[in-house]
């Protein structure tokens, strides 16, 4: 939802996604993060424009190239990791394009080698540590109550921060 905001708010409104394997937790809520965006903004999802793969920068390459072969491009695109931002920089930058004056890429994770990229990549950070410290909180809750039947499940929430570099232009 963050990363899609971000995009609107710098002025994009045609708007793609390379996101994960949608089977998956982490691809379908960051998906919907997307949509609720997108929807908010009373923005049109293009479903040519909503590309599928794993979390690889191979899938990330991939994806962006079908979506180069398309005759109308969108201006930004969310790729819902890091590494897989990098492979569709790398498939934009083959094809003669520049990130961000052809296209405006935002990715998530803020991984140690995005600040790296050329040019440094817009991303969303998550704590890997908070997230961490509430996992252990949960499970010694949970051998502290062992007697207790109940499995229930817990969600833990952690909120993401955007982190702004050079991968997004704000359109005029």
């Amino acid at each position: 939802y963050l990363a899609t905001k971000h995009l609107i708010d710098c002025g994009h409104k045609k708007i793609g996604i390379i996101c994960g394997e949608l089977n998956k937790t982490t691809a379908r809520t960051r998906y919907e993060g997307f949509v609720k965006a997108m929807e908010e903004a009373k923005l049109t999802i293009n479903p040519s424009w909503v590309l599928e793969g794993a979390f690889e920068p191979e899938d990330g390459y991939e994806c962006m190239n079908r979506l180069l072969a398309q005759e109308e491009l969108p201006t930004a695109l969310f790729c819902c990791n890091d590494v897989m931002a990098l492979g569709a920089i790398s498939a934009i930058t083959e094809k003669g394009l520049r990130v961000p004056d052809d296209i405006s890429i935002i990715g998530y994770d803020n991984i140690h080698s995005s600040r790296f990229y050329a040019p440094p990549l817009t991303t969303i950070h998550q704590s890997k540590s908070r997230l961490g410290a509430q996992a252990v909180n949960l499970l010694f809750e949970r051998i502290a109550n062992k007697d207790n039947d109940s499995h229930e499940k817990h969600r833990i929430a952690i909120h993401p921060e955007l982190v702004l570099r050079k991968s997004v232009r704000t359109l005029e």
